[in-house]
């Protein structure tokens, strides 16, 4: 972001409408900022999931190219009449190369709880076959009744993971795109507080962000351990200043932060590269865990962003065109 930077917010004081960047004007819509109406789940790659509260029906929003596909109705709606609760977990997956295709490959991934003995229902829409599939899964009682997030979830290797608030992260897996083939989950390192906590990826693996002023963890996933024996420090910096991590450059920086009272937010791991974007008030770094590097890449002047509700955006510009005549 640079001085070109400018946000547009509605008349109705609904929120943000639009982001301008440079000459790329990010026009989300008042289907997204219609909150009244509307609900908004989740963002992934460029592309916004959305239902509505009234028919619970799921609608995908490209900001950068201003499309909209309206989903046909999951299983799990098309059989209830009314007094039907809304599907409490969703997610969207950007199959699709958000630079080069020309067109979008999603998957929409809805998740019901509630049959009980820890059994949970994945319905899972898939654009490249239009229509939905359902399968079941258990996992534990106490991860079962735990409150999920699927907004920051992430995936890899045809698994989804997210954080619960009894401090696990499931990973829910895939075969063959819609059907799930298991489920377990993944105790988060002791030290961080019941479902708190971001989770991402990069270069393949599972990387788990924790901050709480004026101290920082970041984790990397072994691949294989359950326990919390399983998550890799790859940056840890305490009060009063430890660093349990080799990387004296970052440690300095985030010692300087903490210096001048500022507030660390690790928001997202640059997908191709160990590069973790963090945000420290009104500046954005590039923090690199290889090589031992800071940069500081951007500032974002007049708005300061809310920590958990922020996150970063890649323009998507295949086209959502292919998905509509199949409705």
């Amino acid at each position: 972001m640079n001085d070109h930077h400018k946000d547009r917010y509605d008349a109705n004081g609904n929120g943000l409408t639009s982001l301008s960047l440079g000459n790329l004007t990010v026009d989300y819509g008042n289907l997204v900022s219609n909150t009244m109406h509307n609900i908004f789940w989740t963002i992934h790659r460029g592309l916004i999931l959305i239902s509505s509260r009234d028919t619970f029906i799921f609608h995908v929003y490209n900001p950068a190219t201003r499309e909209k596909f309206v989903l046909p109705m999951c299983p799990s709606l098309a059989r209830r009449v009314r007094g039907l609760s809304k599907p409490r977990y969703c997610t969207i997956i950007n199959l699709s190369d958000y630079i080069l295709s020309s067109q979008c490959n999603i998957r929409v991934i809805s998740f019901n709880k509630e049959l009980g003995g820890g059994r949970v229902v994945a319905e899972v829409f898939s654009s490249s076959k239009d229509q939905w599939s359902e399968s079941e899964f258990c996992l534990k009682k106490a991860v079962c009744l735990a409150h999920w997030s699927l907004f920051g979830a992430v995936f890899l290797d045809n698994t989804l993971f997210f954080i619960t608030s009894k401090s696990y992260v499931v990973g829910v897996k895939f075969r063959s795109g819609e059907q799930v083939s298991s489920a377990y989950s993944l105790r988060i390192p002791k030290r961080v507080l019941e479902g708190r906590g971001m989770l991402h990826g990069s270069q393949g693996c599972l990387y788990f962000c924790y901050s709480m002023l004026p101290g920082l963890w970041i984790w990397k996933h072994n691949g294989s351990s359950l326990d919390a024996q399983g998550w890799i420090p790859q940056l840890v910096f305490e009060e009063p200043g430890i660093s349990l991590c080799q990387l004296p450059v970052a440690e300095e920086c985030l010692r300087q932060f903490v210096a001048n009272n500022k507030h660390i937010a690790p928001i997202a791991f640059h997908p191709e590269a160990p590069v973790v974007f963090i945000y420290v008030a009104p500046s954005l770094f590039a923090f690199n865990l290889m090589n031992d590097t800071v940069e500081m890449i951007a500032e974002i002047k007049g708005i300061d962003l809310v920590v958990g509700a922020a996150y970063m955006y890649y323009p998507c510009f295949a086209s959502l065109d292919c998905l509509k005549h199949k409705n």
